[in-house]
């Protein structure tokens, strides 16, 4: 028997601990009910999806379906893993229709790398739109609402308190505190990118803080600052 991909597995790690806290906030059922993780062809690729119905109350009909779907690989050091692509979307009862996304591309072209999607209607920004020669004028859904760039976009915890604070879903008991453990692991996790996308930084704030930081930083490494 062959022995497991450790990308994938840490990938099956980052799902499991995705969807359970989605389980574990939100009213609603998962569609379907088993997680499964597709690789690339080249190995280098994982993405998986996640489906779960909205509630306005427990119980209750089903009034939106919360959709995530994510892409992950190594990041450019091959150490560490990577999202490469994740859209959170608040979809109709049904699955059929978006009405918002939450959108990241690590290797976007000619967009924000994180964004969201709103897809509604409103005829002062269909005007605007159209006096400013836009495309599409009247797609008000077409337009990216940058959101913070690559380590400080949103994550699936401030998706999550969207859906309860602000569309007023149905949540569990003990959600705000999951989101908050959740949010504060996203955060580390992505701040530590942040001092390996730019050491000088930290380095120098450390040093600020009337810390010694000895050791020299080796080999070459590509610039990363476009992250920010």
């Amino acid at each position: 028997m062959s022995e497991p991909d450790p990308l994938e597995s840490r990938v099956r790690e980052f799902a499991e601990d995705v969807l359970s806290r989605v389980l574990i906030c939100l009213e609603g059922e998962p569609k379907p009910d088993e997680l499964r993780i597709d690789a690339s062809p080249d190995g280098k690729r994982f993405t998986f999806s996640y489906r779960q119905t909205l509630h306005a109350t427990a119980g209750g009909p089903v009034v939106g379906m919360l959709q995530l779907d994510y892409a992950l690989g190594a990041d450019r050091s091959g150490k560490h893993l990577a999202v490469h692509v994740s859209t959170f979307q608040l979809r109709d009862a049904r699955g059929k229709k978006p009405i918002v996304r939450v959108e990241y591309l690590r290797d976007p072209q000619r967009v924000p790398c994180s964004h969201i999607h709103v897809h509604a209607e409103s005829g002062l920004f269909t005007q605007l739109l159209a006096a400013t020669g836009h495309d599409s004028p009247a797609a008000v859904q077409s337009v990216h609402i940058p959101t913070g760039g690559d380590r400080f976009r949103p994550c699936v915890e401030d998706f999550i308190e969207f859906l309860i604070s602000e569309c007023r879903v149905a949540g569990r008991s003990g959600w705000r505190e999951e989101v908050v453990r959740g949010r504060e692991l996203w955060r580390e996790l992505q701040t530590a990118a942040a001092v390996r996308d730019w050491p000088e930084v930290a380095i120098r704030e450390l040093e600020r803080l009337g810390l010694t930081v000895t050791g020299e930083l080796v080999g070459e490494r590509p610039s990363a600052r476009y992250r920010f």
